[in-house]
């Protein structure tokens, strides 16, 4: 897959809890997060609870590095995980390794498939 990838943080700067995370488009990735938080449906709960008690003005988007290749990306991810993770006391991730998958082209659809 081509493109570059940025790693970003999340960091509750009330608290000092952080979320790691990657994305291919890091600007689109911000708004969807500030979407999802400001309308209460945001997948991560403890961001989500700690975003509607310290606002948003408690928060802190980081840029950590930018232009890697997506293997670089999971790998810098994974490595910001492991040395912050902990079960949700200061990492608000819910998980230890980076949720980020290789995409795959679609497969082309048969002809006798086609509409």
């Amino acid at each position: 897959m081509s493109g570059t990838y940025t790693i970003y943080t999340i960091t509750n700067t009330a608290n000092g809890r952080i979320y790691i995370g990657s994305s291919k488009d890091v600007k689109k990735r911000w708004m969807v997060h500030k979407y999802d938080l400001n309308n209460n449906c945001h997948i991560n709960p403890r961001l989500l609870d700690d975003w509607n008690l310290f606002s948003e003005a408690a928060f802190e988007f980081k840029v950590i590095e930018s232009g890697l290749d997506q293997v670089s990306a999971v790998e810098k991810e994974n490595e910001l995980l492991a040395r912050y993770f902990d079960n949700g006391i200061a990492c608000y991730n819910s998980v230890s390794k980076s949720n980020s998958r290789p995409k795959t082209k679609p497969r082309a659809i048969p002809f006798w498939k086609k509409v």
